[in-house]
């Protein structure tokens, strides 16, 4: 017979069989041994279950076969652990008490690891104890520890508005704006709102203007200075066929490109010697480089612009912009 122990003030009875000392999570050794490091703690994926268990009166000295089960119920419900077997076929782990006093760890050797995932997608847990055929009732809830003191962290690092010279988690303030402190980064992006400035690492640098991209890549296929597909022409065909190549990109501006430069790791974006038409705009040097007359024309008294890529290699900075009669076939720049 299991039973649980009871203290009487007024008479003496037969000690019961098992009594609780307590169930808690057992994450606390390096919290209390020094919070200083509780940034850097891994939090182990373990239960300490301890009781003390009496066999007729008597602390039990001999090996018991024990079932420890965790459930998303006070009763019935689904199992979500087991100690030995599995949750649809739980099988008996062996303890031996030290003078009844005995201690499992759910989740540690001799037992089946422990998926911390069972607390996160689960609000209540409980633990059923069956010795031998005998099960324990009621189920023991689990309950938070002092390591849930650490829940200020995520994964081990902390929260802050401020610009700290470690690791740590960036947090808004009270307008939504972020400070972010020695940035090293591809590019932020947020949606498809713009910024009107950044500040990375104290220095604040101005954003592009509305709707500004980064190079993406160029087109496999190569243009004259006349571009046509699907009913459309001129700039419109060349966001068309960008999007067509690269979802959700257009024909590249000179200021985008040059963005990309200042921004990205052009060395995995550029290839040096590549060329691809780009929107220059108005007119440049000459007075017919006004992009092929808006991409209309082929006619080789009319010059388009381009852009010859170098990847940053031997001091070649991303390359530069050219121009060229529009007779000529290149692939489109894309940007997004």
């Amino acid at each position: 017979m299991a039973e649980e122990k009871r203290k009487n003030p007024c008479q003496k009875k037969r000690l019961p069989k098992f009594f609780v000392f307590g169930i808690f999570f057992a994450f606390v050794f390096l919290f209390f041994f020094n919070i200083s490091l509780s940034h850097a703690a891994s939090v182990p994926s373990i239960i300490t279950y301890q009781g003390k268990l009496l066999v007729s009166g008597v602390p039990a000295t001999t090996s018991q076969s024990m079932f420890f089960v965790l459930y998303d119920s006070s009763s019935g419900g689904t199992a979500l652990y087991s100690a030995g077997g599995s949750t649809s076929s739980p099988s008996a782990i062996s303890v031996t008490p030290n003078s009844g006093l005995f201690s499992i760890n759910l989740g540690d050797a001799g037992t089946n690891p422990l998926d911390p995932s069972i607390f996160q997608n689960n609000t209540s847990v409980y633990l059923e104890v069956q010795i031998g055929a005998q099960t324990l009732s009621p189920r023991k809830k689990i309950t938070a520890s002092p390591y849930s003191i650490n829940s200020m962290y995520l994964n081990g690092f902390s929260a802050s508005t401020g610009t700290p010279n470690s690791a740590y988690i960036p947090v808004s303030d009270n307008n939504g704006n972020f400070s972010f402190n020695h940035v090293t980064s591809t590019g932020i992006s947020a949606g498809t709102s713009s910024f009107s400035a950044i500040t990375l690492g104290g220095v604040t640098k101005s954003d592009w203007p509305a709707g500004t991209g980064y190079f993406v890549g160029l087109t496999p296929g190569t243009y004259n200075g006349a571009f046509t597909t699907g009913g459309y022409h001129g700039y419109q065909a060349a966001n068309h066929i960008c999007d067509s190549v690269y979802t959700g990109s257009h024909f590249c501006r000179t200021n985008e490109i040059i963005a990309t430069i200042a921004d990205k790791d052009i060395s995995t974006l550029f290839t040096t010697g590549d060329s691809g038409w780009e929107a220059n705009g108005p007119p440049g040097y000459t007075a017919n480089s006004n992009d092929c007359n808006g991409w209309m024309s082929s006619d080789p008294t009319m010059l388009g612009a381009f852009w010859l890529y170098n990847n940053g290699s031997g001091g070649g900075g991303g390359g530069a912009g050219w121009v060229v009669n529009c007779s000529v076939s290149k692939a489109l720049s894309c940007c997004k």
